[in-house]
């Protein structure tokens, strides 16, 4: 099973050949490129999918959704069952609340964007019930028990769990502008930097990829690289789950490269 996403900024290959089908064909061509040896029908099947996009990819060299900076480097992928160091390191970016004396420091800076979110996952019931269910052989998550995360702030037990925020990430259809925004300052993601030359704050991304990363790890920090990158333009980020049945490992899919931001793997065009 993977994840695919996109985000959705109107452009000319969109405009084309139609979004979902600029989707479904990336997705496929990614299931295809990760493979380590085609054969003469894998590589016709990968031959026609590129066929359409290959003459419009040169629309993507100047496009603010091109977050990894490639053809079609609007879209990316996380291939399941989610690593346990991956879903570590995504609990690992909520806060340890910070006490009332410690202001400006990182903590207490997401500390009203996470109670904003609480309050989301509250009022939606974003029970993570489905995410546990999966938790077994085959399914979306290597690690069998969910992580909590637990403090108290202001004389309240504030709570949530990996399999809440897994939901709210990859499972509630596309994700707007407000909702990602909110994610990725709850989580500390998004920072504000300052004034660019346009005399517009700067949005910075606070955890870029690093050479000790895992591979689900790096495909997360893509992920919400490509969610700040959709915030930024007020479009959606749009996600689709689905099954898959041609993928090897994911250890074969992903490198680990030392730059701020690399690319994913290259899709074959």
């Amino acid at each position: 099973m993977v994840i695919d996403y996109i985000v959705e900024h109107l452009c000319v290959p969109r405009h084309t050949l139609g979004n979902h089908a600029v989707l479904a064909r990336l997705g496929r061509l990614e299931r295809l490129s990760v493979l380590e040896s085609l054969e003469r029908q894998e590589r016709a099947a990968a031959h026609d999918e590129a066929f359409p996009l290959r003459p419009l990819a040169f629309h993507c060299r100047n496009c603010p959704a091109n977050h990894l900076s490639r053809p079609y480097g609007c879209f990316g992928t996380i291939h399941l069952p989610l690593e346990s160091a991956a879903e570590e390191w995504l609990l690992s970016l909520l806060p340890v609340c910070p006490s009332p004396r410690e202001h400006g420091t990182a903590a207490a800076a997401q500390m009203p964007d996470l109670q904003r979110l609480l309050r989301h996952v509250q009022d939606r019931n974003v029970t993570g019930d489905w995410i546990a269910e999966q938790r077994e052989p085959g399914g979306v998550l290597a690690g069998t028990e969910s992580l909590v995360w637990q403090r108290r702030w202001r004389f309240r037990r504030l709570n949530l769990t990996s399999d809440q925020l897994l939901e709210l990430l990859f499972f509630r259809g596309a994700i707007g502008p407000a909702m990602g925004e909110l994610l990725c300052r709850a989580l500390g993601i998004w920072v504000d930097g300052g004034l660019g030359p346009d005399g517009v704050a700067e949005a910075l991304f606070t955890h870029p990829i690093t050479r000790e990363d895992g591979p689900g790890v790096c495909e997360l920090k893509r992920y919400f690289m490509a969610l700040m990158y959709a915030c930024s333009l007020d479009a959606p980020l749009h996600i689709e789950p689905g099954l898959d049945d041609v993928l090897p490992s994911i250890e074969t899919t992903v490198g680990l490269h030392p730059h701020l931001l690399p690319p994913g793997p290259p899709i074959p065009l």
